[in-house]
């Protein structure tokens, strides 16, 4: 059976919280996705920085991920309204809500 995969250099994510915590949590994840025990998703290095600016949901009036559409209500910036899982699993509907997403 063929499995399709994308492969990345690197991923960057944004966030807020103790830097001590975020590293200690990081410290234990070697693989990121499905099919770890095969090797796929290694992860060969954490690099975590500190930041000026809080970016986990907005960067220069960019929406940053997907968050409720009750937390959006009255702005004015381009996003997109999609009917979206917030928490595994995410197909099922009770897990389901509508988010304002980025473009």
């Amino acid at each position: 059976m063929p499995v399709f995969y994308r492969a990345a250099l690197w991923v960057e994510w944004f966030c807020v919280g103790d830097r001590a915590a975020i590293e200690h949590l990081l410290s234990t994840v070697t693989h990121l996705g499905k099919k770890s025990s095969q090797g796929w998703g290694r992860v060969s290095s954490w690099e975590i920085e500190s930041w000026l600016a809080d970016w986990s949901v907005w960067r220069d009036g960019q929406l940053m991920r997907g968050i409720p559409t009750e937390d959006v209500a009255g702005v004015e910036r381009p996003f997109n309204i999609k009917y979206y899982g917030i928490r595994p699993s995410y197909w099922k509907d009770g897990n389901q809500k509508m988010l304002a997403m980025p473009e």
